[in-house]
């Protein structure tokens, strides 16, 4: 098993020069309604008194008859808007077909160091520590086996993170172990409460979903959700709904972990889950 590390557009010069392959569990290192009512009254006319020789004749007025007039204006209907529903991430999703606990037992061994990072597994997680800033990014490969169609679930704990630092996701990657070029969508968030998608085409990344704002705790868990049916890709954070994006450039692939420290160093993540469920799209 190889692993990867790479850049943004302006890697180290490892990155897009050559990546060095190591042994297996080495990751490559390559180079993100009123109404209106008018009333009218009528003028009202009272006859004159009728002539009488009583002597105490009562004058009796005409009776008085008033007109009234309604007019009502009745605004149309407000229409409703219809707010579409919330993607299901569960929807077709099937039992786990690969529940990664990192204790070892399925065989990967996820380690890898470089000058800029140190994945290490123990104590049913794997750490990500990095050494310096502004050294490009680092995905180390897991499993060999590929899904068309899947729903992947990763939980993180993280213990030391600055706002622009970013971690994630790996799905339907692809390493050729020989150029070291690697392949795939990279899902990941910020610890300043943003997330985004990237496709990687020969280590090149390129924005997929604009980064948007998320529920991120910057300390402590966080659990991604990538719903993958043929060329529809859902995204959660926490449980909640993100984006949707269409894409087919990549159908399947391998699985991976990515971290980026954009500062000085010193972030440190844990990851301590990754779980694959195949789902049957609609």
């Amino acid at each position: 098993m190889k692993h990867h590390r790479a850049g943004s557009l302006t890697l180290v010069a490892v990155v897009l020069a050559a990546c060095q392959v190591g042994p297996a569990d080495t990751p490559v290192v390559p180079t993100g309604l009123p109404t209106d009512t008018a009333e009218a009254v009528l003028p009202t006319e009272t006859a004159r008194p009728t002539e009488t020789t009583a002597p105490n004749a009562t004058e009796t007025p005409t009776a008085t008859t008033t007109a009234t007039a309604t007019s009502t204006t009745t605004a149309a209907p407000t229409e409703t808007p219809v707010v579409p529903a919330t993607p299901d991430p569960n929807e077709g999703a099937g039992d786990p077909v690969y529940d990664e606990s990192f204790d070892g037992t399925l065989g990967w061994g996820w380690g890898f160091t470089d000058d800029a990072v140190a994945f290490t597994s123990g104590d049913g997680a794997v750490t990500a520590k990095t050494s310096l800033g502004d050294a490009g990014w680092r995905v180390t490969i897991g499993p060999g086996a590929s899904w068309l169609d899947q729903q992947v679930t990763l939980k993180t704990d993280t213990l030391a993170c600055t706002e622009s630092d970013e971690f994630g996701v790996l799905f339907r990657g692809a390493l050729d172990d020989e150029t070291g070029i690697l392949n795939g969508y990279v899902f990941k968030i910020t610890c300043g409460g943003r997330a985004s998608v990237e496709v990687l085409r020969d280590n090149q990344p390129s924005v997929l979903v604009e980064p948007v704002e998320a529920q991120v705790n910057p300390t402590g868990e966080n659990i991604l959700t990538v719903w993958a049916g043929r060329s529809q890709l859902r995204f959660y954070v926490n449980g909640v709904y993100l984006a949707t994006a269409e894409d087919s450039t990549f159908t399947t692939g391998r699985l991976g972990l990515y971290v980026r420290d954009r500062n000085g160093g010193g972030m440190e993540v844990k990851f301590t889950q990754l779980t694959v469920r195949q789902v049957a799209p609609p």
